[in-house]
């Protein structure tokens, strides 16, 4: 794994630029090449700097790291774990109307306030888990559910193998943004061996500080 780190402005975007061209010059026909990064901006800035060098080859994939999972994991394979994977809607987060019963209820039941706390921290976790299951069974993702499933279905060895097989090179903008089941990910694909991967980042500017 090649792993480039800078600041700002060091030229991050511009030596990534110059890894694509260069593993592009390699890429096998019947593979693709795949460069991910967090925002929608980042990924368009990576198309046009790179469309104004070279013509972007039919498999060469430049998004955004959920729109990489959807491609890539979910609407192959989604289907294995009931989810429907076409026609898909993505929202930021689903309504939590009809849970506030929660604090109300474990307070009668539960007296200690700590236990209480945790009691009621685990039933929302659950009410939530279950909601996200039904939703994507209809097609409707949220931006952590993508991950979360993705990372479920990664966890399946064929389907990491298929995946490594098929992406030759994978190249990850804004590293340092990635999130944990992203970065699981990563991990597995580069366990098999078959995909050559770099990743450019600043960790001074993490979202997640």
């Amino acid at each position: 794994m090649r792993v480039t780190l800078a600041g700002p402005g060091a030229g991050k975007t511009t030596e990534l630029i110059r890894q694509i061209k260069e593993a592009i010059l390699e890429l096998n026909f019947n593979r693709e090449l795949a460069v991910i990064s967090y925002t929608n901006a980042s990924a368009d800035d990576i198309k046009i700097r790179l469309s104004k060098e070279i013509d972007i080859p039919q498999n060469v994939f430049v998004g955004t790291i959920h729109s990489f999972m959807m491609r890539y994991y979910l609407k192959p394979y989604g289907g294995e774990l009931g989810y429907k994977t076409a026609n898909i809607t993505i929202v930021d987060k689903l309504d939590d109307t009809g849970i506030d019963w929660v604090d109300a209820w474990v307070k009668k039941k539960v007296s200690d306030p700590q236990s209480r706390k945790q009691r009621a921290k685990s039933i929302i976790q659950g009410i939530r888990k279950r909601t996200l299951n039904a939703a994507a069974k209809k097609g409707v993702y949220t931006y952590d559910s993508i991950m979360k499933y993705s990372s479920d279905l990664s966890q399946k060895a064929y389907i990491t193998k298929l995946v490594s097989n098929k992406i030759q090179f994978l190249f990850i903008d804004e590293y340092q943004d990635i999130s944990k089941y992203g970065h699981e990910i990563v991990k597995r694909i580069h366990n098999q061996n078959k995909t050559e991967i770099s990743v450019v980042g600043d960790p001074d500017q993490s979202i997640y500080h």
